[in-house]
């Protein structure tokens, strides 16, 4: 195995409450506040708008919350009851339907439909035993797959006309982060846990796998669509692919790393998938593959930290990590268990759910170094 090697530079961001980026001068963040936990900020296609699921207060009702761009500034728009537990979002390539993994249902709502007073929201009950974290679509916006992380399955279902439930295809123990590859043929999934083996992490439980689900097989076979796995590491959480589909990202929550795979090993020769790890910070959760594919960045949560009041992002140089060479990361300061990283390639920003500071930072692309 290729180990890549960490040097932090030196980087101090001044933590501002704003709503909207200075017109000149350094790029800073600015901040959206939301009165519940954030899980995800996902942005429309075009920028103009960003959807963020909020997890609320006990007794109170979970919310949609519907931000729209108002020059350089989002403001807060609408905001949409949502029954469930609110976590991972996805849309369809067509943007009109936002697709919600919403704890025990799947949800989707019309987007055209959230200006009005009564948004289109549909529901189908996935189980009261189930607990839906995160949501990728087809290519061709006909399919949602959902990771089902206490029933340790992958869920299929088909979106038009109307909600129903394909499939459930069997992956290792409490699966959570999905993607898919560009061409649509494959899935990739992560498990925190296998569910056989000796204990082989600190917390004396046996190392996650990474696992890759034949696309078409899912609708047609479900029990021949699971193809391979990998050892993926203490808590593998997140998977993102590289924009060319070779290169498959991980974080690894319980080892504080992330994992670089390659994807076509991963479905021929597993045990000789893995290309290199990089320790980064604390708990590492949310994670990004830069659409430019220069850069990854890694949302380092220090959640089991009860005490932390904020916490990180690592920026890593994909070629240098995947290279060899020595990797001088960034490190940009965020607020409390900074959870899920989107990218807006429109505005020219990231997105990050600080879901312990109920807030959703807005970082422009330039504080990366990519420009």
């Amino acid at each position: 195995m290729n180990h890549a090697t960490q040097a932090r530079l030196p980087y101090v961001l001044t933590l501002m409450l704003a709503l909207c980026l200075p017109a000149a001068g350094a790029p800073i963040p600015a901040f959206l506040d939301v009165p519940g936990n954030p899980f995800m900020a996902l942005p429309s296609a075009d920028g103009s708008v960003l959807f963020v699921t909020v997890q609320m207060p006990r007794e109170q009702p979970n919310e949609l919350y519907v931000f729209r761009r108002n020059g350089g500034r989002f403001d807060q728009a609408e905001t949409v009851r949502v029954d469930g537990l609110p976590a991972g979002l996805a849309l369809t390539p067509d943007g009109e339907t936002l697709v919600i993994a919403d704890g025990d249902r799947y949800a989707e709502i019309a987007t055209d439909s959230l200006s009005g007073s009564t948004p289109s929201v549909s529901y189908l009950n996935a189980g009261s035993d189930s607990a839906l974290i995160e949501v990728v679509t087809s290519a061709d916006g006909k399919y949602a797959f959902f990771s089902n992380e206490s029933r340790s399955t992958i869920d299929v279902v088909r979106l038009r006309p109307q909600l129903s439930l394909v499939s459930s295809i069997g992956v290792e123990r409490a699966p959570v982060g999905l993607d898919r590859s560009p061409d649509d043929r494959y899935l990739y999934a992560t498990s925190e846990l296998s569910s056989s083996g000796i204990g082989a992490c600190g917390n004396g439980m046996p190392a996650g796998r990474l696992s890759v689900i034949d696309v078409s097989l899912a609708h047609a076979n479900p029990r021949l669509a699971l193809i391979a796995s990998a050892r993926a590491g203490c808590d593998p959480v997140r998977v993102a692919g590289s924009p060319d589909g070779r290169v498959l990202w991980v974080t690894v929550r319980g080892a504080n790393r992330l994992a670089a795979f390659d994807a076509a090993k991963l479905r021929t020769t597993p045990p000789k998938a893995l290309i290199a790890s990089l320790e980064v910070g604390q708990a590492p959760v949310g994670l990004l593959a830069c659409a430019d594919g220069e850069h990854v960045v890694v949302a380092n949560s220090n959640r089991f930290n009860p005490n932390a009041t904020s916490s990180t992002l690592t920026v890593v140089d994909a070629k240098a990590f995947l290279s060899g060479a020595t990797v001088q990361t960034l490190t940009l300061d965020t607020g409390a268990f900074p959870r899920e990283i989107t990218e807006s390639t429109a505005n020219g920003e990231i997105y990050v759910t600080n879901f312990a500071s109920d807030t959703v930072e807005v970082i422009p692309a330039g504080m990366l170094g990519r420009y």
